[in-house]
C-alpha cells in the first residue's frame, strides 16, 4: 500500500510501522528478561557479601535477599527491578551498612554495587543486543 503526500509517494508505510512496533516489543520484552537476569547477579553478589548476625532469635539477613517483580517508575517510565531485603528485614539493614556508635560499617551493599556493576551492564547489553539482532 503507498500513501502520496505533498507530491511523495510512500510505499511500503503500514509495513515499515508494523515492522517498528514489533521490534519495540521484542525490545520490550528482551529488556524485562534482561532485568530479571541481571537482578539474579546482584542477588548472588548481596547474598555472599550480606554479613551474618550473631544473635539466634532472628532470621538473618543474609538467607532472605528477595528479588521484586519488574517495575516501572511512573514520572519516567523507566523499568527496574529491586533487590534487597523484606519488610521484617530491612528496617534493620541500614545499621549495619552505615555502622552505629558502636559499630563500624559494613559497605556490604556498596561493594556489592561496585562488584556487579559491569556484570549488569553486560548482561543487559548482551539481552537487547541479542532482540535487536545486533
Amino acid at each position: 500500500m503507498s500513501l502520496k503526500r505533498d507530491g511523495f509517494e510512500i510505499k511500503g508505510y503500514e509495513e515499515l510501522m508494523i515492522e517498528i512496533e514489533n521490534l519495540g516489543q521484542k525490545a520490550n520484552k528482551a529488556s524485562r528478561q534482561a532485568l530479571r537476569e541481571s537482578a539474579q547477579i546482584v542477588q548472588k553478589e548481596l547474598t555472599k557479601n550480606t554479613p551474618k548476625g550473631s544473635y539466634l532469635s532472628k532470621e538473618h539477613a543474609k538467607h532472605n535477599v528477595v528479588i521484586s517483580n519488574v517495575k516501572t517508575n511512573k514520572s519516567t517510565g523507566d523499568k527496574y527491578i529491586t533487590v534487597g531485603y523484606p519488610k521484617d528485614i530491612k528496617w534493620r539493614i541500614h545499621f549495619i551498612e552505615f555502622g552505629t556508635i558502636r559499630q563500624p560499617p559494613k559497605l556490604f551493599m556498596t561493594r556489592t554495587i561496585n562488584n556487579t556493576k559491569d556484570a549488569v551492564r553486560e548482561e543487559i547489553a548482551k539481552h537487547l543486543k541479542g532482540a535487536l539482532d545486533l
